[in-house]
């Protein structure tokens, strides 16, 4: 059994401009200067880590991607 522990609850105000970067990797974006971590969630299968996955969002591009990261077993 796979579960992702965790809720968003992240709110965002303004107008979204996500459009233009659709499809762009963020690091080869203006986009990355303005980035920050606003929800991290661990991947477990039951009480193992398997990882964990992450919410990301730019300020300045006003865009969200995700993350996932895989723990060497």
């Amino acid at each position: 059994m796979l579960a992702i522990v965790g809720g968003t609850g992240v709110g965002f105000a303004g107008t979204a401009s996500a459009l233009t970067y659709d499809g762009v990797a963020p690091a080869s974006s203006s986009c990355w200067a303005s980035r920050a971590v606003v929800k991290t969630a661990n991947i477990m299968a039951g009480t193992t880590q398997l990882g964990y996955i992450q919410l990301w969002y730019s300020s300045s591009c006003r865009t969200t991607w995700g993350r996932v990261v895989t723990l060497n077993a």
